[in-house]
């Protein structure tokens, strides 16, 4: 019995542990594509398509700041 507890404990630490790497990969994931998306904005602000202004409001808000 005790063995069958111990490999239960150690199925739900390692469900447990896949949980916090995924959201650790998806927070990473989320992170690039903030600054891929910050990188557009700012071509766009160096080809005069957006301003100044309208490039730090977005960045703010994807940083959420």
């Amino acid at each position: 019995m005790e063995i069958k507890s111990g490999i239960e404990n150690l199925k739900t630490m390692s469900k447990k542990s896949n949980s916090l790497l995924s959201e650790t990969a998806k927070q990473e994931k989320d992170m690039y594509d903030i600054g891929e998306e910050i990188r557009e904005l700012k071509e766009l602000l160096e080809d005069d398509l957006i301003t100044e202004e309208e490039f730090n409001a977005k960045k703010k808000q994807l940083l959420g700041i």
